[in-house]
């Protein structure tokens, strides 16, 4: 992975969101802050958002197994940007945040990994991001 990569990125509402434009081989998955205030309501906006397979366990665990498969999505290259990411888990402890953040950023880690075992889930090395609007 090049040393320049970030899986997360923070930038300022009050900024030009053209930065978007730098994603632009990217498929953009938006998600909002507002939504996803306690650890349930952000399994259930990623849930929906991310249209995952009914059979999601609302863990970490699971979320983690959804986030690293996504074979139901056609994408080169993932983005999610949480906007009023400032609000993202903040009904629940610092930790709860820094461990869901966390989990992002292995998540993009496994997707620089390309996959070519001669199985169905083959892959090739994908630039997963996300963006938090603060």
């Amino acid at each position: 992975m090049s040393n320049t990569y970030k899986s997360i990125v923070t930038i300022d509402a009050t900024s030009d969101v053209s930065i978007l434009q730098n994603y632009s081989d990217s498929t953009i998955i938006y998600l909002d802050g507002y939504n996803m205030m306690t650890v349930r309501e952000c399994y259930s906006e990623l849930y929906k958002k991310l249209d995952f397979p009914d059979y999601f366990g609302y863990n970490l665990n699971a979320l983690y197994d959804m986030l690293t498969d996504l074979s139901w999505i056609s994408f080169k290259n993932l983005t999610l940007v949480i906007e009023k990411s400032y609000l993202l888990l903040s009904s629940e402890t610092s930790e709860d945040r820094e461990v869901f953040l966390g989990l992002l950023e292995n998540v993009a880690e496994d997707w620089t990994i390309p996959m070519s075992l001669g199985e169905a889930w083959n892959r090739t090395a994908v630039v997963f991001t996300t963006v938090l609007v603060e």
